[in-house]
């Protein structure tokens, strides 16, 4: 659902199924995915301009885990 919305340029809906994606994925305990749909989340913000909102889902993300984290620098 994430995919079809970004596609279609209605990013704040494909950023609250990605953030609702995220929510499932964390449940699983899959860190890779999770870091894939931040970097989605970020890149989303920064395409709106919205940096500030960019900024906070970056470090919503660091703040998740150590195990996450280090999925996160390895990612960059």
């Amino acid at each position: 659902m994430s995919r079809v919305s970004s596609i279609c340029y209605r990013l704040d809906e494909a950023a609250d199924a990605m953030k609702r994606e995220i929510d499932y994925y964390k449940l699983s305990e899959n860190a890779g995915l999770v870091n894939k749909l931040v970097m989605g989340i970020v890149l989303i913000h920064l395409h709106r301009g919205d940096y500030v909102a960019a900024d906070q889902a970056f470090k919503s993300c660091l703040s998740r885990s150590v195990t996450y984290n280090d999925q996160l620098v390895l990612c960059l």
